[in-house]
């Protein structure tokens, strides 16, 4: 059988195979084979991680499909389903929403309705809709792909719900179409990878009158408009063109939902928002689709409308499409494009929805009546936070206002803004409404115009004597209002008195342990070749001669590479022993290789020199350097960098100094050093795995490591300090393991968690940085924090904040901080066991309409010399978080 596979990992399956005594070729990425299939051994068979078509082609078994659990859901998922485990929240959300819409407090009576899943995938949302929704009469799971269709079949009958949900193979917008003309469904649900604007018009000209579209938008770079790319691509999807601002995730949801009207008016309809938001990276609608009335030249008003934005500053005011209403927040300006308050250009985007985004009365609602069951999902704190965002009687808000981005400007002139409870307080007292947002937590939402709310911002610069010595305050800035005066800047919060702190004063020097004993390689089983010419052609000369298990051994003292140097498999690159090690000047790149050791190397990379030939005009002098990675390590497997330095000069055209991508595996760095970086010391992506052991990395302008796009870190011994931004940073569903390290003297956190990552930290020493120790956001769970030491830092030792962000902290000694010790806010979660939390400034404990669950904490010792020792409100925790 003759099989041609092109492969990340071709030179290892090349190696095994070779070894295991097929005849094979190597070419390059591909390895063309002749075998059996059934003499693969199942070591063989396990290395292999292929496309579904591949071991249909092959003859290969395919993987076992995996177990997932979800609500009252158990489904199989195979590797050739597409299934998102990270989108438990939307689903949640939707099924929250459904429940009581369906439920007996409803109203009017709720019926038995059908719903649509129109991209089922394995068909785990059906499958929810079936067991957890009341009075649902059928639902029908849809997906185009035959693996998908054979998954849902296979899963309906796993969960005994045959009775309920019909299993459908065609295009989504066919299986919509189909019932325009009769058995009109009543739920539809989008779940696109990526845009949903080529199903909304399908889905609303079907769904029945007053029927429910729920539709989800993947492609949050798109709808947040960075690039000019991203522009183009929001207006050949959706109509409209985004701004960048700070309320860019609301300007998401409204361009979306502003679609939707429009495509319902060409079907005269109209839509009436019931549930809308926007978390982590997707945008996610809950709208109803209703008639027009029947009467003839009746048409329902779109509430559309532009939005120009300053780009310099905050400013921004909205002009309605059509005829002008008082819902314009014009600030009596005429229609200049220059902005009132900085003079900079107003930036247009748009269209965008401007009416309300929720349905006031269900959300409320909703919050009153679900279960105790429910109250405890992530999904909840979301529909919880967006109820407080209406509380009181104000108009639905439209666009927010970042407090620290609308003081950026004065960042020079003013050493602290005010808290958004003062802000809203002074706008509030100012006769407007103003509520805070649950997409941004440092956001506002008001009706008062743009020139009042820099008047605010006026008058708080006023109050610290700062408009007399700064330069960079423009004049045209309004004056500021007389009747507001702000409140001290300890009394914003909360009206507390602090006490002195006492220190605490025990010794946390850290000290590196003892490094294991570490298997040697020096006994090289092949050949042994020796470099003494210390010239880029001689090394590349010895590499292309050398086989599997050489070594090059490389006597001279610096090596200057005009071209990337490529490291074949199974050789080991060495250098002199004793210091100075040996220099290479360029980039080292290991790529589809196994088995690759380099040892007692400096790679450094210089900054380009200035040319002394005429300067360059047009194109050419705006063209920069290609920024690069000193090691990069590519698609490859068991790498070992021992004891090498990694080096850049300043304004070197350097990405990462270590850049471990596109699934490398088994990469190790022992000993080594890493430090003048321009961005990252190392950067893990592509799904890697990678163990950094004794090292140190310093000074770095980025972050120390960089883990991210699902990959794997393991960080033990290591010293990382003095980098621009966080030690370490996980993000992007990576996972992070560190262990007795010192992250040390940082720009922001120690460790910072987000975007769906996961982190276990053991005895550690987290001290010293700018933005705190443990920094945990946006969906970041920290799964166990234990006998960690967190000292002086600047902000909280540990800060968990946003909906979905956990922490659990047992056995930690928090002390010594200018803030408190720990901090939870906006819907975070903390257990705290047994922890030690002394002498911090502020507070011990400190939470903000958040979830803190106390185990050890009665004993008044847990929390001495603080400040206070406890501050805030807390809500009860659920029971998931009291169990672990």
């Amino acid at each position: 059988m003759s099989w041609r596979r092109r492969i990340a990992d071709s030179a290892i399956f090349f190696e095994l195979m070779k070894a295991a005594g097929f005849r094979v070729h190597h070419h390059g990425s591909c390895v063309y084979s002749f075998f059996k299939p059934d003499v693969l051994s199942p070591y063989l068979q396990s290395l292999l991680v292929l496309p579904p078509d591949v071991f249909k082609m092959s003859g290969l078994p395919q993987p076992s499909p995996a177990q997932h659990e979800e609500g009252s859901a158990k489904v199989m998922v195979g590797s050739s389903v597409f299934f998102s485990k990270h989108q438990e929240l939307q689903r949640d959300m939707t099924v929250l929403l459904l429940q009581h819409l369906q439920g007996p407090t409803s109203s009017p009576s709720p019926k038995h309705i059908r719903i649509l899943d129109a991209l089922s995938g394995c068909g785990i949302r059906a499958i929810r809709y079936a067991l957890e929704v009341p009075l649902v009469a059928s639902v029908v799971a849809n997906d185009v792909d035959a693996d998908a269709a054979s998954s849902i079949q296979q899963n309906i009958l796993r969960n005994q719900v045959a009775h309920v949900i019909k299993p459908s193979r065609m295009d989504a917008i066919d299986c919509m179409r189909r019932t325009k003309n009769g058995g009109r469904y009543d739920v539809i649900d989008l779940d696109p990878f990526g845009p949903c604007a080529s199903l909304l018009a399908s889905a609303i000209a079907t769904v029945s009158t007053g029927g429910l579209i729920c539709a989800t938008d993947t492609d949050m770079q798109t709808l947040l408009g960075k690039t000019s790319h991203a522009h183009a691509q929001c207006h050949a999807q959706y109509g409209a063109v985004p701004v960048t601002a700070a309320y860019g995730k609301e300007l998401a949801i409204r361009i979306v939902v502003g679609a939707a009207a429009a495509m319902a008016t060409a079907c005269d309809r109209y839509i009436e928002p019931v549930l809308c938001t926007a978390v982590e990276f997707f945008v996610r609608v809950h709208f109803r689709v209703h008639d027009l009335p029947p009467q003839g030249g009746c048409v329902m008003p779109v509430k559309l409308s532009v939005v120009h934005q300053c780009i310099r500053c905050s400013f921004f005011r909205l002009r309605p499409l059509g005829k002008a209403t008082g819902d314009s927040r014009d600030d009596g300006q005429d229609s200049s494009p220059t902005c009132p308050v900085c003079g900079g250009l107003l930036q247009v985007g748009g269209p965008l929805w401007t009416g309300p985004l929720q349905d006031k009365p269900t959300i409320m609602s909703m919050v009153a009546n679900t279960s105790a069951a429910s109250q405890s999902t992530p999904a909840f704190s979301v529909v919880r936070s967006i109820s407080q965002e209406m509380l009181g009687d104000v108009d639905d808000l439209v666009l927010s206002i970042s407090i620290p981005k609308l003081f950026r400007p004065y960042k020079g002139v003013v050493a602290s803004v005010p808290s958004k409870f003062a802000f809203l307080k002074a706008l509030t007292a100012l006769g407007y409404a103003a509520t805070s947002t649950h997409l941004d937590p440092t956001g506002t939402k008001t009706n008062a115009p743009l020139l009042v709310v820099y008047r605010v911002v006026v008058t708080w610069l006023h109050a610290h004597e700062c408009l007399a010595t700064s330069p960079i305050l423009p004049s045209v800035l309004p004056l500021p209002t007389t009747d507001l005066t702000f409140p001290p800047r300890d009394s914003q919060n909360y009206p507390v008195a602090f006490a002195p702190r006492i220190k605490c004063l025990v010794d946390h020097t850290w000290h590196r342990p003892v490094a294991a004993q570490q298997t040697r390689t020096d006994d090289v089983r092949g050949h042994t070749w020796h470099v003494y010419e210390s010239t880029f052609e001689a090394v590349v000369a010895v590499l292309a001669q050398s086989r599997a298990q050489d070594c090059v051994v490389l006597h001279g003292h610096r090596y200057v590479l005009p071209s990337s140097l490529h490291i074949p498999s199974g050789i080991t690159v060495q250098g002199r022993p004793t210091a100075p090690h040996t220099t290479m000047v360029g980039q080292i790149v290991v790529k589809n290789s196994s088995h690759v050791t380099l040892r007692h190397l400096h790679i450094h990379c210089p900054a380009p020199l200035p040319s002394a030939a005429a300067p360059a005009t047009g194109i050419e002098a705006s063209k920069r350097p290609a920024r690069f990675h000193p090691v990069l390590i590519a698609s490859s497997f068991n790498v070992q960098l021992e004891q090498c330095t990694i080096s850049c000069g300043r304004h070197a055209p350097v990405l990462a100094c270590v850049g471990i991508v596109d699934g490398s595996t088994n990469v190790g760095l022992t000993t080594c050093a890493i430090h003048a970086g321009p961005q990252a010391g190392a950067c893990v992506a592509g799904k890697s795995k990678v163990v950094v052991r004794d090292c140190t990395i310093d000074d770095v302008a980025g972050c120390g490591v960089d883990v991210q796009s699902g990959s794997e870190a393991y960080v033990v011994g290591t010293r990382v300090a003095n980098c621009g931004k966080s030690g370490l940073f996980v993000h992007s569903f990576a996972s992070l393991l560190l262990e007795d390290s010192h992250i040390d003297r940082n720009g922001m956190a120690a460790v910072e968690v987000t975007t769906q990552a996961t982190a276990i930290l053991r005895r550690n020493v987290l001290s010293r940085g700018k933005k705190g120790g443990l920094l945990v956001h946006s969906s970041g769970r920290v799964e166990l924090a234990e006998a960690n030491v967190v000292t002086k830092n600047a902000l909280a030792g540990v800060d968990v904040r946003g909906v979905g962000s956990v922490a659990v902290i047992k056995h930690n000694h928090v002390c010594n901080g200018r803030a408190s010790g720990v901090f939870v806010s906006d819907d975070g979660a903390v257990y705290l066991h047994d922890n030690a939390i002394l002498g911090n400034k502020r507070a011990g404990i400190e939470a903000a309409d958040a979830v803190v669950y106390r185990n050890g904490h009665d004993d008044a010792s847990a929390t001495a010399g603080n400040g206070i020792p406890e501050l805030g409100d807390t809500r009860q925790p659920s029971a998931r978080l009291e169990h672990g």
